[in-house]
């Protein structure tokens, strides 16, 4: 049987995408134990407490590491960046489809290891790009960076770049080191990767709380212009919340953005210099 020149084009093209997301996915397998490493005495730390709402239980402290943070001015007035750490999970294509209704921008820390580990995920990272999102670095496999080798961060680093661009053709600038742990050794090391490291200020703290009016409520009470807000797409409460604040906000006027349209950040800084903790 003859196959047309047409047909056989397409069944060329067909096989190799399914040989690229074979190779991504396969490389998602691969994962060598973390080395670790007493960081202790070298690291900086302050106490601070993150704002609450009268709507459930006050956060507890977070010890959180302080290295030279830099204050950076927010390019845009009345712009806020929400922030979605942890995913893509079942739940991010329906918060995709929000943000869309409400011409709503906003930045993904992905986990490099779930980005890939199936053609679902694969998708909804490429989708966030062709819609105007940004997806930042959360690590490969959300190790602490505070108790693994500089070999170890640096491949965690490294990895879910390559893995990022290879979704999405481009090489991501921000990172949020896991738990928001981090120290001078780690701000080095993303600088050596050409990333600057993304805090935030206001957090729900949505993987403790899971109640859908608690993030509403949250979010509606402490988002602020220049705000960096931290959420988490892989819990249905979560997006829920944000699905349920998404016409106030847009009532209010505020314009949801990504970092990188907010910020101008470079290898290296670490902003916002002051933070709210409760990260995961």
């Amino acid at each position: 049987m003859k196959i047309s020149r047409k047909k056989h084009t397409t069944l060329l093209l067909l096989l190799s995408v399914a040989l690229i997301i074979t190779g991504i996915q396969a490389s998602c397998s691969i994962e060598d134990p973390p080395e670790t490493v007493d960081n202790g005495s070298t690291m900086t730390s302050h106490t601070m407490t993150a704002p609450t709402s009268s709507t459930t239980t006050p956060s507890s402290e977070t010890t959180i590491p302080s290295p030279k943070p830099s204050e950076k001015l927010p390019k845009l007035e009345g712009a806020v960046a929400l922030t979605f750490d942890d995913g893509p999970g079942a739940h991010t294509g329906r918060l995709l489809d929000a943000l869309k209704e409400y011409d709503a921008k906003a930045t993904f820390f992905v986990v490099g290891r779930v980005a890939c580990e199936n053609e679902d995920n694969m998708a909804l990272i490429k989708r966030m790009v062709d819609e105007g999102h940004e997806v930042a670095n959360h690590s490969y496999s959300h190790f602490d960076f505070l108790k693994i080798s500089d070999s170890a961060v640096l491949k965690q680093i490294s990895k879910t770049n390559e893995t990022i661009a290879s979704i999405t053709g481009k090489i991501p600038t921000l990172l949020r080191p896991p738990y928001g742990n981090f120290d001078n050794r780690v701000t080095q090391l993303a600088k050596q990767e050409g990333l600057a490291i993304v805090l935030w200020t206001p957090s729900p703290e949505d993987w403790r709380y899971k109640d859908v009016d608690y993030v509403c409520n949250f979010m509606l009470d402490y988002i602020e212009a220049g705000n960096i807000f931290l959420l988490h797409d892989v819990h249905k409460t979560t997006v829920d919340g944000v699905i349920k604040a998404l016409p106030v906000l847009a009532e209010r006027g505020l314009k949801l953005v990504t970092v990188s349209e907010l910020f101008d950040l470079q290898p290296g800084d670490v902003h916002p210099a002051s933070w709210g903790g409760g990260g995961e």
